[in-house]
């Protein structure tokens, strides 16, 4: 860990680098400073990355996580010292914040169906049925993009009354207009009277 005096002349005469956080210990709690130990990818320009192990005092609020890229400066001398710009690390992290709310705030409430606009929840929302019963070769298509082979139409509704009246009494079900329990009724009923 640098001494404040050393970070303030690296932060004057330092070359300006990123580094990536590769790793970070935990950081204290309650605390509003604190020590925190990380090892940092660093891109210099005009060299390969190397990375580096130290202590670096960061305040609470310092939004921090592994992956990030931080503003540094490195020593002139020695490429293993160096010093975090936080203050250009806060206001970088501010503007991308700002910018992400923008972008929210320009796009349409989701479902509202505007044109050109992508529902982040399509597909998991008000899922549409495909209704293959009367239509074969729908049927045929659906199985096969499943990889299953047709086993050809079921038997018969039509010559059967009580399959005919069970298969109306299902899509009514399943169309939310019977409830369950109605459902339930209706087959019982259906299949004593058979």
């Amino acid at each position: 860990m640098l001494n404040p005096f050393t970070v303030r002349k690296i932060m004057k005469k330092g070359r300006p680098a990123q580094a990536r956080v590769i790793s970070m210990t935990t950081p204290a709690r309650g605390a509003s400073k604190f020590n925190l130990g990380m090892t940092l990818e660093v891109h210099l320009p005009g060299q390969p990355p190397y990375e580096v192990e130290d202590q670096w005092i960061v305040s609470a609020d310092t939004p921090l996580g592994f992956g990030m890229m931080l503003p540094v400066r490195v020593h002139p001398s020695d490429n293993d010292k160096l010093a975090i710009d936080w203050d250009a690390h806060r206001a970088e992290q501010h503007r991308v914040k700002e910018q992400r709310r923008q972008a929210l705030s320009q796009q349409p409430p989701v479902g509202s169906g505007q044109s050109g606009t992508q529902d982040p929840f399509a597909g998991q929302v008000d899922a549409q049925v495909i209704d293959t019963r009367n239509n074969p070769e729908l049927r045929a298509q659906v199985l096969k993009s499943f990889g299953i082979d047709d086993p050809g139409p079921a038997s018969s509704s039509a010559s059967d009354p009580t399959l005919a009246a069970l298969e109306k009494l299902a899509a009514l079900r399943d169309a939310g207009v019977l409830t369950t329990e109605e459902f339930e009724a209706q087959k019982r009923r259906i299949l004593d009277n058979s």
